[in-house]
């Protein structure tokens, strides 16, 4: 009777450990349409706090893809990611509230978690908050911290960042666009740490 219980645990403990999955076979399952097995993979992780399974959750509630879209579950987990630092779940928590999906349409926290992800290095955050101070989207238009942004997305070969920053540059004087860019310069060796950003 010990045997069979003995068994019956040593079983379950393999059963469980197994079936709890890492976030590498969670992206395996994804990659292969088996949508349900990775939100449960992921929601695990998540729930233990890891930001990169946070992550993908909230864009798998957020597309609808293999669990129910539910873009209130979508901004909770963005949320709990985008405060452990995760750059692609402040960028993509800053769009949530840009759009009012599942949340109302929230300026401050838009701009908080552009800025955020941008100043982490987010060649779409930079461009997004690029394009938020050139049309003065929920902030006042300042076309100094449009080009800026934008010219850090440039940086990094984004040539829409590069196009829009070069209309911009038309309604700016060459002494302006030549203190932004040394500024840039400086900010990009000091990787966005104690530079001034206009």
């Amino acid at each position: 009777m010990v045997k069979i219980i003995i068994f019956f645990f040593h079983y379950f403990v393999l059963f469980s450990l197994s079936f709890a999955g890492t976030y590498q076979e969670a992206v395996d399952a994804y990659k292969i349409g088996q949508y349900d097995i990775a939100a449960e993979i992921w929601l695990s992780l998540a729930e233990d706090g890891d930001p990169e399974s946070q992550r993908e959750l909230a864009f798998m509630y957020q597309q609808g893809k293999g669990i129910q879209q539910n873009y209130k579950k979508a901004v909770f987990w963005y949320t709990q990611a985008a405060e452990q630092g995760n750059h692609s779940a402040q960028f993509n928590l800053a769009t949530m509230y840009r759009f009012g999906k599942g949340v109302p349409v929230d300026s401050n926290l838009m701009l908080k978690w552009y800025s955020a992800a941008a100043r982490g290095g987010h060649e779409w955050a930079q461009m997004e908050l690029g394009g938020v101070y050139r049309l003065g989207e929920g902030v006042e238009k300042n076309p100094a911290k449009s080009y800026f942004w934008l010219g850090l997305a440039a940086k990094k070969g984004n040539s829409r960042a590069e196009k829009i920053k070069n209309l911009i540059s038309k309604k700016m004087s060459s002494d302006q666009i030549e203190q932004i860019n040394q500024n840039l310069e400086k900010c990009i060796a000091k990787n966005l740490i104690d530079c001034d950003i206009p």
